[in-house]
């Protein structure tokens, strides 16, 4: 596959730029394996993993090439109901060590991005439809329990922990005492 240039991306802007360039060829090696092009697709936030969206598919590539870093994640994924609402998974793999997933492109706003401009009645709309899909997942907990280490970083070692976490949150959002 012919390499393109690229203009760096802010989220690479501390990365070596050879292993960036190197994220990056994955990815236009995955996109592709799916019909895509990578310089159609735009840069998305993450940290841990570089992402692409656009022209149906979201393509997320290990920023460090650490065997089986998407995994977990992937198995999380496929052991979880539907009602979550994660995006179908087309494809995962590994190339020159770093692991790599394909999923369907699914349109829509950051809610961090969105929510100053939400109305109040949009703001509680939003809570209710993500305490939904957190209520999915409480009832699926005991099925999903062995796929999560108790430290993996998405749950909270202790109930303590838990309610500490969400203590912050309130604060840093400085949500009303109602929204709390």
């Amino acid at each position: 596959m012919k390499e393109f240039e690229a203009e760096t991306h802010w989220l690479d802007e501390h990365r070596d730029p050879t292993e960036a360039a190197v994220v990056r060829s994955v990815a236009a090696q995955v996109v592709a394996q799916y019909g895509g092009d990578l310089r159609g697709m735009r840069r998305a936030l993450g940290i841990s993993n570089a992402t692409w969206v656009g022209g149906g598919f979201a393509v997320r590539i290990a920023n460090t090439s650490v065997a089986d870093s998407m995994a977990a994640e992937v198995a999380l994924v496929r052991a979880m109901p539907p009602e979550v609402g994660h995006p179908m998974i087309l494809g995962v793999g590994t190339i020159d060590g770093h692991d790599w997933i394909v999923t369907e492109e699914v349109r829509g706003q950051n809610l961090h991005e969105a929510w100053p401009t939400l109305t109040p009645e949009e703001r509680r709309r939003a809570i209710q439809q993500l305490w939904a899909r957190v209520r999915v997942l409480h009832d699926a907990t005991p099925s999903l329990r062995l796929l999560v280490g108790s430290h993996a970083g998405f749950i909270p070692a202790t109930a303590d922990d838990a309610t500490a976490a969400a203590d912050r949150v309130s604060a840093a959002l400085r949500l009303p005492e109602a929204q709390r």
